[in-house]
């Protein structure tokens, strides 16, 4: 198909490759883009999709052969050529948490949810299941990255804030300077930020210099952003390509041009 199955993007994923982009959708659709003709196929699992991802899709990661797929109550590891689908969960409770992000983190598969950053163990096969491992970070995290010197950045709605490997917490931005809640954020190759909002847009912000530059939907302009509800990002470092999922569609800035 040459056409997304919702303009809901809320997940987005870039294979190392650099050959396909995986989206996930606010109607549960798990898709992979393959950007040499831009031909959208739909991944399909094995039972009910409301089963599988409950609907709504959150946070998306991809790896050797296996999709794990977060949501507003569980994160679900998909194994891609089959479509098996198993269920993490958090220690040996079985409780619901609302996945927001899953990134690799330092070599290590870190999802961010409501409840905190686990760590994704195991090997998916056999009698060693994929399962969650609790860290020391418990705030409501909506993403997560690699920052300097072993620190991790970490978006919450409130603040982007820098963790260092002791702990120790420092504010970088707060939601009353941005004007919105956040969403979530990514680091260019040259260790800026990008900084998604709710209501206002998204944000350039180049920490060395303090600039900050908002960039915003405007309807005069084909070139501005689809919508100023930012709902997930992604920046492919090796083409230097910032991708922007939206509440109305996905968006894409190229370096290059």
């Amino acid at each position: 198909s040459l056409s997304i199955p919702s303009n809901g993007i809320r997940a987005i994923y870039a294979d190392s490759s650099g050959n396909s982009l995986w989206l996930g959708t606010n109607k549960g659709s798990l898709v992979q883009l393959n950007l040499a003709n831009y031909h959208f196929s739909e991944v399909t699992v094995q039972g009910e999709t409301e089963q599988a991802y409950g609907g709504l899709i959150n946070a998306l990661f991809v790896e050797d052969g296996w999709a794990f797929v977060g949501t507003s109550q569980k994160i679900f590891a998909i194994e891609i050529s089959s479509g098996k689908v198993q269920i993490l969960f958090p220690g040996k409770v079985e409780r619901n948490i609302r996945v927001n992000t899953i990134q690799n983190v330092y070599g290590r598969k870190l999802v961010g949810t409501s409840d905190g950053v686990f760590e994704i163990s195991g090997s998916g096969v056999g009698d060693n299941p994929f399962h969650l491992v609790e860290t020391s970070v418990k705030t409501d995290v909506l993403s997560i990255s690699e920052w300097t010197y072993g620190s991790m950045l970490i978006t919450s709605p409130d603040e982007l804030m820098s963790v260092d490997e002791r702990g120790q917490i420092t504010i970088l931005k707060r939601r009353e300077e941005l004007q919105s809640y956040l969403t979530g954020h990514v680091v260019d190759n040259q260790n800026n930020i990008w900084i998604g909002t709710r209501y206002m847009g998204l944000y350039y912000f180049q920490l060395r210099s303090g600039e900050m530059v908002n960039f915003a939907f405007n309807p005069g302009n084909p070139l501005s952003l689809p919508d100023n509800d930012i709902k997930t990002l992604f920046f492919l470092k090796d083409q230097s390509i910032l991708w922007i999922g939206t509440k109305n569609g996905l968006a894409k800035y190229d370096y290059n041009r």
